[in-house]
């Protein structure tokens, strides 16, 4: 042996990765100490007795190599699984090149084989856990997106696709600051500058997001940072709950709060102006009795009973728009003349203001609730003595298959975009100063009352004139 095939022994005997050749029929030739521990054989001897298909977990392995290498294929690293002496198995890396005869054919093989299993399995148990991890991101319920440290979109499953009403490339085209708001994205950036500089590993926030579609949803989002070996972010998860509906749910909840505050504070004003007067009027009566003329005595009385139809009408309305709320309101429709309701209240009211009546000759049959009937007509009336300008006109007629009265006075029409307001509760449209005894239910409670008998209570303008008009069923519903 030559000085330098000694050299070239002594390194192929101290390297810590096996070192093989093996001849065509299958037998090796030569191995380092490195390999026969890798394969669990007591001695170098001992493992170049074995055949190398018998190594193989799957032998045609092993055969594949000399039929692709006198095909001319190359072979670069391989992946093997072989089997040690104790038919325990293990996964090796290796690195083999043919060495060729005269003739060009592969006489026998040389390489190198390492042991990965520990990296293998490592490899396997990573790839199962990405595996997992797309198979739970995918299939979630819950709309998640994988966004890149710098908030990159990356991916998205389909219920982020479902609730964003956007594919993941538009969303990669769009980004993260296409959904938010300027505060939201601002915020966002806070969170995050934190997370990667390693201030918690997650958070919770409420967000606005501002969809494609032009569409507004409130989502709470959680936030957690993906990080590496190094504790650095590798990517961030995101996962959505959809609020809308509980945040419009909140927003109408404080609305119907503020509505009732403002609806008792109201109505404290309201009853006790009438009560306040009432008592006034009637201690007056009572102390000084005999000292008023008739006259005088039927001209506090009157006023008493005007307050007093103010505040029943008031108590009527509120106890209709409590009903109405709780489904309790009843109706008691009945078949009754038109003109007679109509002729009815304006009798009541024509001491307050100057109305001009209109009936038709013939009675207007229509199928109602009297009592609700002369509360709706009541209303409108007082509607257009307090906001309306003289004179006031009530119509009867009948009109594409139903009854109809309208109330209209000479004021301003409102513009359109109030037509539909002020049957909102607690709307006053009026310009001048809202007048005592208005609530803001009148109308609310007037439309109600009106649907609730298959009949419906509109507004209109028509030449600078401001007019209601409601419409009542000829006939009971079949």
């Amino acid at each position: 042996m030559t000085k330098s095939s000694k050299k070239l022994s002594d390194y192929i005997e101290r390297l810590p990765v096996g070192v093989f050749r093996s001849t065509r029929d299958g037998k090796l030739q030569m191995a380092n100490p490195a390999l026969a521990a890798i394969l669990g054989y007591d001695s170098i001897d001992e493992l170049l007795k074995t055949r190398t298909r018998d190594l193989y977990v799957d032998p045609r392995e092993g055969d594949e190599a000399y039929a692709m290498a006198d095909a001319g294929e190359g072979f670069g690293v391989r992946e093997h699984q072989l089997r040690r002496k104790d038919g325990t198995t293990f996964w090796a890396r290796m690195r083999v090149r043919a060495v060729r005869g005269p003739k060009g054919s592969a006489e026998y093989m040389e390489g190198v084989l390492e042991d990965i299993t520990e990296a293998y399995s490592v490899r396997e148990q990573l790839l199962l856990s990405e595996a997992r991890f797309r198979t739970a991101f995918e299939r979630s319920p819950f709309p998640m997106l994988l966004m890149a440290p710098d908030l990159r979109p990356l991916a998205m499953n389909k219920a982020a696709t479902t609730l964003l009403d956007l594919s993941e490339e538009e969303l990669q085209d769009r980004g993260a600051i296409g959904l938010l708001t300027d505060e939201g994205w601002a915020d966002a950036q806070i969170r995050v500058n934190e997370l990667r500089g390693g201030k918690g590993d997650g958070y919770t926030a409420t967000r606005q997001l501002r969809l494609p579609n032009g569409e507004e949803k409130w989502v709470i989002l959680s936030v957690n940072a993906i990080r590496s070996s190094d504790g650095d972010v590798h990517s961030f998860i995101t996962q959505f709950a959809d609020i809308t509906d509980q945040r419009r749910m909140q927003q109408q909840l404080e609305g119907l709060v503020r509505s009732k505050d403002e609806l008792v504070r109201s109505v404290s004003h309201e009853l006790r102006t009438p009560l306040t007067t009432i008592l006034g009027l009637t201690s007056v009566l009572v102390s000084n009795w005999s000292s008023f003329s008739d006259d005088d005595r039927l001209e506090l009385t009157q006023l008493v009973a005007a307050q007093s139809e103010d505040m029943a009408e008031l108590v009527d309305d509120l106890l209709a728009a409590a009903g109405s709320e709780t489904g309790l309101l009843e109706i008691e429709a009945v078949m009754l003349d038109l003109c007679n309701e109509a002729e009815a209240i304006v009798e009541v009211w024509e001491p307050r203001a100057a109305i001009k009546l209109i009936v038709p000759d013939q009675p207007r049959h229509c199928f109602a609730d009297p009592f609700r009937v002369r509360q709706i007509l009541g209303n409108l009336l007082s509607n257009a003595v307090k906001y309306g300008i003289s004179p006031i006109t009530v119509e009867v007629r009948q009109e594409n298959g139903k009854a109809e009265v309208s109330v209209r006075d000479e004021g301003p029409g409102l513009p359109q975009w109030q037509h539909e307001a002020i049957f909102d509760p607690y709307y006053q449209a009026s310009t001048a100063e809202t007048p005592a005894g208005s609530v803001g239910l009148g109308l609310t409670v007037s439309r109600n009352l009106a649907r609730m008998m298959n009949g419906d209570l509109v507004y209109q303008v028509s030449d600078g004139v401001s007019n209601f008009v409601l419409t009542l069923p000829l006939e009971p519903p079949a």
